[in-house]
Protein backbone atom coordinates (compact mmCIF):
# COMPACT_ATOMS: atom_id res chain seq x y z
CA UNK A 1 0.00 0.00 0.00
CA UNK A 2 1.49 3.51 -0.79
CA UNK A 3 2.59 5.72 1.83
CA UNK A 4 2.09 9.84 1.97
CA UNK A 5 5.79 11.46 2.65
CA UNK A 6 5.97 12.70 6.24
CA UNK A 7 8.09 15.99 5.30
CA UNK A 8 4.34 18.00 4.83
CA UNK A 9 3.28 21.46 6.22
CA UNK A 10 0.06 21.87 8.45
CA UNK A 11 -1.95 23.00 5.60
CA UNK A 12 -1.16 20.19 3.00
CA UNK A 13 -1.18 17.28 5.86
CA UNK A 14 -5.00 19.11 7.09
CA UNK A 15 -6.48 19.08 3.00
CA UNK A 16 -5.20 15.82 2.63
CA UNK A 17 -7.51 14.65 5.87
CA UNK A 18 -10.27 16.55 4.53
CA UNK A 19 -10.13 14.95 0.97
CA UNK A 20 -9.46 11.25 2.94
CA UNK A 21 -12.80 12.41 4.65
CA UNK A 22 -14.13 12.77 1.64
CA UNK A 23 -13.36 10.16 0.00
CA UNK A 24 -14.70 8.02 2.60
CA UNK A 25 -18.05 9.38 2.75
CA UNK A 26 -18.73 10.27 -0.90
CA UNK A 27 -16.95 7.29 -3.18
CA UNK A 28 -15.40 4.47 -0.90
CA UNK A 29 -18.43 3.83 1.51
CA UNK A 30 -20.96 4.13 -1.44
CA UNK A 31 -19.11 1.84 -3.97
CA UNK A 32 -18.34 -0.46 -1.12
CA UNK A 33 -22.41 -0.81 -0.19
CA UNK A 34 -22.71 -1.58 -4.42
CA UNK A 35 -20.37 -4.63 -3.81
CA UNK A 36 -17.34 -2.65 -5.25
CA UNK A 37 -13.70 -3.39 -3.80
CA UNK A 38 -12.11 0.28 -3.14
CA UNK A 39 -9.38 2.24 -1.67
CA UNK A 40 -7.08 5.25 -2.46
CA UNK A 41 -4.63 3.89 -4.82
CA UNK A 42 -2.32 7.79 -4.13
CA UNK A 43 -1.77 10.99 -2.75
CA UNK A 44 -0.26 13.74 -3.69
CA UNK A 45 0.34 16.61 -1.15
CA UNK A 46 1.26 18.98 -3.44
CA UNK A 47 -0.78 21.40 -5.95
CA UNK A 48 -3.32 22.12 -3.26
CA UNK A 49 -3.63 17.56 -3.03
CA UNK A 50 -5.59 15.65 -4.67
CA UNK A 51 -6.53 11.69 -4.43
CA UNK A 52 -6.50 8.81 -6.99
CA UNK A 53 -9.09 6.22 -6.16
CA UNK A 54 -9.68 2.92 -7.12
CA UNK A 55 -12.76 0.41 -7.60
CA UNK A 56 -12.74 -2.89 -8.75
CA UNK A 57 -15.84 -5.35 -9.35
CA UNK A 58 -16.76 -8.22 -11.96
CA UNK A 59 -13.11 -8.31 -13.35
CA UNK A 60 -13.44 -4.36 -14.40
CA UNK A 61 -11.81 -1.25 -12.86
CA UNK A 62 -12.11 1.73 -12.60
CA UNK A 63 -10.20 5.08 -11.46
CA UNK A 64 -11.62 8.81 -10.63
CA UNK A 65 -9.30 11.61 -9.31
CA UNK A 66 -10.27 13.93 -6.07
CA UNK A 67 -9.14 17.17 -6.28
CA UNK A 68 -8.93 19.66 -3.18
CA UNK A 69 -9.62 22.76 -5.42
CA UNK A 70 -10.20 23.58 -9.03
CA UNK A 71 -6.88 26.17 -8.61
CA UNK A 72 -4.77 24.02 -10.02
CA UNK A 73 -1.98 23.34 -12.64
CA UNK A 74 -3.13 22.76 -16.02
CA UNK A 75 -0.40 19.90 -16.05
CA UNK A 76 -2.05 18.51 -12.59
CA UNK A 77 -5.39 18.07 -14.68
CA UNK A 78 -3.59 16.60 -17.84
CA UNK A 79 -1.71 14.32 -15.94
CA UNK A 80 -5.16 12.80 -13.50
CA UNK A 81 -6.95 12.53 -17.59
CA UNK A 82 -4.18 10.19 -18.82
CA UNK A 83 -5.07 8.08 -15.81
CA UNK A 84 -8.15 8.52 -14.67
CA UNK A 85 -11.71 8.60 -16.40
CA UNK A 86 -13.58 11.65 -13.80
CA UNK A 87 -11.96 13.95 -12.10
CA UNK A 88 -14.03 15.08 -9.20
CA UNK A 89 -13.31 18.70 -7.00
CA UNK A 90 -13.93 18.48 -3.24
CA UNK A 91 -15.60 22.51 -3.64
CA UNK A 92 -17.34 24.33 -6.00
CA UNK A 93 -15.60 25.14 -9.64
CA UNK A 94 -13.70 28.38 -10.16
CA UNK A 95 -12.48 29.62 -13.53
CA UNK A 96 -12.73 25.74 -14.36
CA UNK A 97 -12.71 27.28 -17.61
CA UNK A 98 -8.89 28.44 -17.31
CA UNK A 99 -7.54 25.55 -15.10
CA UNK A 100 -8.75 22.91 -16.82
CA UNK A 101 -8.61 23.28 -20.61
CA UNK A 102 -7.41 21.59 -23.43
CA UNK A 103 -8.60 17.44 -21.59
CA UNK A 104 -11.73 15.78 -22.59
CA UNK A 105 -11.90 14.08 -19.25
CA UNK A 106 -15.41 15.31 -17.55
CA UNK A 107 -14.86 17.60 -14.50
CA UNK A 108 -17.50 18.11 -11.70
CA UNK A 109 -17.87 18.24 -7.45
CA UNK A 110 -17.80 15.08 -5.63
CA UNK A 111 -21.17 14.95 -5.08
CA UNK A 112 -22.11 14.28 -9.02
CA UNK A 113 -20.06 10.71 -8.49
CA UNK A 114 -23.26 8.56 -7.65
CA UNK A 115 -24.07 9.10 -11.63
CA UNK A 116 -20.85 7.46 -12.38
CA UNK A 117 -21.08 4.93 -9.56
CA UNK A 118 -24.71 3.75 -11.40
CA UNK A 119 -23.39 3.48 -14.76
CA UNK A 120 -20.42 1.11 -13.16
CA UNK A 121 -22.90 -0.40 -11.67
CA UNK A 122 -25.22 -1.68 -15.15
CA UNK A 123 -21.50 -2.08 -16.68
CA UNK A 124 -20.84 -4.47 -14.58
CA UNK A 125 -24.71 -6.34 -14.01
CA UNK A 126 -24.15 -9.46 -15.63
CA UNK A 127 -20.44 -10.34 -14.92
CA UNK A 128 -21.09 -10.04 -11.05
CA UNK A 129 -22.67 -12.72 -9.34
CA UNK A 130 -25.54 -12.35 -6.60
CA UNK A 131 -24.88 -10.60 -4.28
CA UNK A 132 -26.39 -10.35 -0.58
CA UNK A 133 -28.56 -7.43 -0.09
CA UNK A 134 -26.87 -4.59 0.57
CA UNK A 135 -26.97 -3.54 3.97
CA UNK A 136 -28.94 -0.59 5.20
CA UNK A 137 -27.34 2.84 6.03
CA UNK A 138 -28.03 4.94 8.40
CA UNK A 139 -26.72 8.60 8.35
CA UNK A 140 -24.62 9.80 11.24
CA UNK A 141 -24.34 13.11 12.05
CA UNK A 142 -20.92 14.55 13.20
CA UNK A 143 -20.93 16.45 16.31
CA UNK A 144 -18.23 18.80 14.63
CA UNK A 145 -18.73 19.49 10.99
CA UNK A 146 -16.38 21.24 8.48
CA UNK A 147 -18.08 23.02 6.00
CA UNK A 148 -16.10 23.27 3.00
CA UNK A 149 -17.39 26.33 0.87
CA UNK A 150 -16.46 29.58 -0.43
CA UNK A 151 -19.05 31.10 1.23
CA UNK A 152 -19.26 29.13 4.85
CA UNK A 153 -21.38 31.92 6.68
CA UNK A 154 -24.21 30.70 4.15
CA UNK A 155 -23.52 27.01 4.61
CA UNK A 156 -24.17 27.72 8.20
CA UNK A 157 -28.07 29.92 7.24
CA UNK A 158 -28.71 26.75 4.78
CA UNK A 159 -28.78 24.31 8.03
CA UNK A 160 -29.83 26.90 11.01
CA UNK A 161 -33.13 27.54 8.16
CA UNK A 162 -34.03 23.45 8.45
CA UNK A 163 -34.76 24.47 12.32
CA UNK A 164 -37.32 27.00 10.70
CA UNK A 165 -39.65 24.17 9.79
CA UNK A 166 -41.41 22.30 12.99
CA UNK A 167 -41.21 18.95 11.64
CA UNK A 168 -37.36 19.49 11.62
CA UNK A 169 -37.07 21.10 14.82
CA UNK A 170 -38.57 18.26 16.80
CA UNK A 171 -36.16 15.80 15.15
CA UNK A 172 -33.64 17.52 16.74
CA UNK A 173 -35.16 17.84 20.10
CA UNK A 174 -35.64 14.32 19.76
CA UNK A 175 -32.38 13.31 19.18
CA UNK A 176 -31.04 15.82 21.93
CA UNK A 177 -33.35 14.10 24.32
CA UNK A 178 -32.06 10.28 22.99
CA UNK A 179 -28.89 11.64 23.32
CA UNK A 180 -29.51 12.40 27.09
CA UNK A 181 -30.97 9.67 27.91
CA UNK A 182 -34.26 11.21 28.52
CA UNK A 183 -37.92 10.21 27.37
CA UNK A 184 -39.91 12.24 25.00
CA UNK A 185 -42.97 13.96 26.73
CA UNK A 186 -45.15 16.54 25.94
CA UNK A 187 -42.43 19.16 25.89
CA UNK A 188 -40.75 17.76 22.60
CA UNK A 189 -43.81 19.36 20.34
CA UNK A 190 -43.77 22.75 22.62
CA UNK A 191 -40.01 22.79 22.40
CA UNK A 192 -40.11 22.40 18.67
CA UNK A 193 -43.01 25.01 17.67
CA UNK A 194 -40.77 27.88 20.49
CA UNK A 195 -37.40 26.03 19.02
CA UNK A 196 -39.00 27.07 14.82
CA UNK A 197 -40.50 30.31 15.86
CA UNK A 198 -37.03 31.45 17.57
CA UNK A 199 -35.15 30.81 14.77
CA UNK A 200 -37.46 32.52 12.34
CA UNK A 201 -37.41 35.33 14.39
CA UNK A 202 -33.18 35.67 14.24
CA UNK A 203 -33.34 34.69 10.39
CA UNK A 204 -35.73 37.68 9.94
CA UNK A 205 -33.84 39.80 12.21
CA UNK A 206 -30.32 38.76 10.43
CA UNK A 207 -32.05 40.45 7.13
CA UNK A 208 -29.97 43.91 7.25
CA UNK A 209 -30.84 45.79 4.14
CA UNK A 210 -28.22 48.71 2.68
CA UNK A 211 -30.70 50.99 3.41
CA UNK A 212 -30.98 50.84 6.97
CA UNK A 213 -28.95 52.83 9.70
CA UNK A 214 -26.22 52.25 11.54
CA UNK A 215 -28.73 52.41 14.82
CA UNK A 216 -31.57 49.74 13.13
CA UNK A 217 -28.75 47.61 11.73
CA UNK A 218 -26.85 46.98 15.72
CA UNK A 219 -30.43 46.63 17.44
CA UNK A 220 -31.09 44.09 14.28
CA UNK A 221 -28.46 41.98 15.14
CA UNK A 222 -29.30 42.41 18.58
CA UNK A 223 -32.68 40.58 18.97
CA UNK A 224 -31.51 38.28 16.05
CA UNK A 225 -28.81 37.04 18.69
CA UNK A 226 -31.26 37.41 21.40
CA UNK A 227 -33.98 35.01 19.73
CA UNK A 228 -30.75 32.43 18.53
CA UNK A 229 -30.05 32.24 22.69
CA UNK A 230 -34.19 31.38 22.96
CA UNK A 231 -33.01 28.64 20.22
CA UNK A 232 -30.47 27.36 22.07
CA UNK A 233 -31.85 27.24 25.57
CA UNK A 234 -34.91 25.32 23.91
CA UNK A 235 -33.30 22.85 21.73
CA UNK A 236 -31.50 21.99 24.81
CA UNK A 237 -32.77 18.87 26.81
CA UNK A 238 -32.78 20.34 30.84
CA UNK A 239 -34.26 23.90 28.30
CA UNK A 240 -37.55 25.64 28.88
CA UNK A 241 -40.59 23.33 27.85
CA UNK A 242 -41.75 26.53 25.64
CA UNK A 243 -40.98 29.76 24.70
CA UNK A 244 -43.51 31.49 26.77
CA UNK A 245 -41.45 30.31 29.50
CA UNK A 246 -38.63 32.84 28.23
CA UNK A 247 -40.89 35.77 26.88
CA UNK A 248 -42.79 35.54 31.04
CA UNK A 249 -38.59 36.48 31.73
CA UNK A 250 -37.81 39.03 29.41
CA UNK A 251 -40.55 40.93 30.99
CA UNK A 252 -38.42 41.82 33.70
CA UNK A 253 -35.94 43.08 31.05
CA UNK A 254 -32.90 42.20 29.37
CA UNK A 255 -30.74 42.18 32.48
CA UNK A 256 -28.31 44.25 31.04
CA UNK A 257 -27.26 47.88 32.07
CA UNK A 258 -25.31 50.66 30.47
CA UNK A 259 -23.16 53.88 31.67
CA UNK A 260 -21.48 56.18 30.08
CA UNK A 261 -17.81 56.44 30.54
CA UNK A 262 -15.81 59.36 32.22
CA UNK A 263 -14.90 60.64 28.27
CA UNK A 264 -16.31 60.47 25.69
CA UNK A 265 -15.57 57.82 23.30
CA UNK A 266 -17.78 54.60 22.79
CA UNK A 267 -14.80 52.52 23.59
CA UNK A 268 -15.59 53.56 28.27
CA UNK A 269 -18.84 52.73 27.66
CA UNK A 270 -19.46 50.38 30.63
CA UNK A 271 -21.64 47.12 30.33
CA UNK A 272 -22.72 45.33 33.33
CA UNK A 273 -25.36 42.60 34.29
CA UNK A 274 -27.81 42.35 37.01
CA UNK A 275 -30.08 39.95 38.61
CA UNK A 276 -33.57 39.84 37.16
CA UNK A 277 -34.37 39.44 33.65
CA UNK A 278 -33.18 37.31 30.67
CA UNK A 279 -29.41 37.39 30.33
CA UNK A 280 -28.58 36.33 34.03
CA UNK A 281 -31.31 33.56 33.60
CA UNK A 282 -29.47 31.98 30.50
CA UNK A 283 -26.17 32.49 32.01
CA UNK A 284 -27.59 30.20 34.63
CA UNK A 285 -29.03 27.96 32.33
CA UNK A 286 -25.37 27.52 31.04
CA UNK A 287 -23.96 27.05 34.88
CA UNK A 288 -22.54 30.06 36.12
CA UNK A 289 -22.80 31.45 39.21
CA UNK A 290 -25.01 34.50 38.90
CA UNK A 291 -25.36 35.25 43.43
CA UNK A 292 -23.28 37.97 43.55
CA UNK A 293 -25.03 39.75 40.48
CA UNK A 294 -26.52 43.50 41.59
CA UNK A 295 -29.97 43.65 42.14
CA UNK A 296 -30.23 47.51 40.97
CA UNK A 297 -28.92 49.62 38.06
CA UNK A 298 -25.99 51.32 39.11
CA UNK A 299 -26.15 54.81 37.85
CA UNK A 300 -23.04 56.15 38.22
CA UNK A 301 -19.18 55.37 38.26
CA UNK A 302 -19.65 56.41 42.08
CA UNK A 303 -21.94 53.12 42.16
CA UNK A 304 -20.25 50.95 40.17
CA UNK A 305 -17.07 51.35 42.33
CA UNK A 306 -18.96 49.70 45.33
CA UNK A 307 -19.47 46.66 42.82
CA UNK A 308 -16.46 44.08 41.77
CA UNK A 309 -14.83 44.63 38.76
CA UNK A 310 -16.13 41.52 37.47
CA UNK A 311 -19.18 42.64 37.18
CA UNK A 312 -19.06 45.14 34.37
CA UNK A 313 -16.75 46.08 31.14
CA UNK A 314 -16.13 48.22 28.93
CA UNK A 315 -16.60 48.05 25.00
CA UNK A 316 -12.73 47.95 24.10
CA UNK A 317 -12.24 45.25 26.98
CA UNK A 318 -15.78 43.41 25.79
CA UNK A 319 -14.18 44.00 22.00
CA UNK A 320 -10.80 42.84 22.81
CA UNK A 321 -12.21 39.32 23.98
CA UNK A 322 -13.17 38.24 20.44
CA UNK A 323 -10.88 35.69 19.02
CA UNK A 324 -11.41 37.11 15.67
CA UNK A 325 -10.35 40.70 16.34
CA UNK A 326 -7.93 40.49 18.89
CA UNK A 327 -4.83 41.14 16.64
CA UNK A 328 -6.50 44.05 15.25
CA UNK A 329 -6.47 45.19 18.89
CA UNK A 330 -2.66 44.43 18.89
CA UNK A 331 -2.49 46.30 15.18
CA UNK A 332 -4.22 49.54 16.76
CA UNK A 333 -3.38 49.91 20.72
CA UNK A 334 0.05 50.41 21.60
CA UNK A 335 1.46 51.71 25.29
CA UNK A 336 -0.74 52.43 27.91
CA UNK A 337 -3.61 51.46 25.83
CA UNK A 338 -2.31 47.82 24.96
CA UNK A 339 -1.36 47.36 28.36
CA UNK A 340 -4.54 48.50 29.85
CA UNK A 341 -6.60 45.70 27.70
CA UNK A 342 -3.83 42.60 28.66
CA UNK A 343 -3.91 43.40 32.25
CA UNK A 344 -8.19 43.43 32.30
CA UNK A 345 -9.18 40.06 34.02
CA UNK A 346 -9.23 37.53 30.89
CA UNK A 347 -8.69 39.72 28.06
CA UNK A 348 -7.08 37.64 25.82
CA UNK A 349 -5.40 38.17 22.30
CA UNK A 350 -5.46 35.61 19.55
CA UNK A 351 -4.12 35.67 15.78
CA UNK A 352 -5.95 33.30 13.71
CA UNK A 353 -4.59 32.31 10.43
CA UNK A 354 -5.84 32.71 7.00
CA UNK A 355 -6.21 29.97 5.51
CA UNK A 356 -7.14 27.02 8.37
CA UNK A 357 -10.10 24.95 9.31
CA UNK A 358 -11.00 26.10 12.91
CA UNK A 359 -12.90 23.55 14.88
CA UNK A 360 -16.22 24.77 16.71
CA UNK A 361 -16.18 22.54 19.48
CA UNK A 362 -19.32 22.44 21.58
CA UNK A 363 -20.27 23.69 25.17
CA UNK A 364 -19.20 20.65 27.43
CA UNK A 365 -20.92 22.06 30.68
CA UNK A 366 -24.26 20.95 31.45
CA UNK A 367 -26.60 23.72 31.74
CA UNK A 368 -28.58 24.20 35.01
CA UNK A 369 -32.30 23.69 35.16
CA UNK A 370 -34.52 26.91 33.85
CA UNK A 371 -36.95 26.24 36.49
Amino acid sequence: MWHPPQCMDTGEQLRLQILRQTAEQKFIEPLKTHGWTARIAREVAADSGYLVIEAERGGMTHKVALMYASATRNEVYRQLATETEHIYLNSEPYKLESYAHGISTPVSVADDFFDLLLKWNADTQETVAAQPPAKEITPVANENLVIQSDDPIQGIWIRLRQLQSVTLARKTVQKRLVAAKLAESDSAATKAEGLAFAVRNAADYFKLRDDQGVSQRVLNLYYGTLSFAFAEMLAHPAGPATLGEIEEVTKQGHGLYTIDGPTEGLDKLVVGVIASGFFPRWMAFHGKDVAALPTKKPRSHADLEKLPSTMYVTIEQLFARIPDIGDLFVDILSGKGLARCRASSSVRFQSLPIGTVRAVFPHTARPASFA
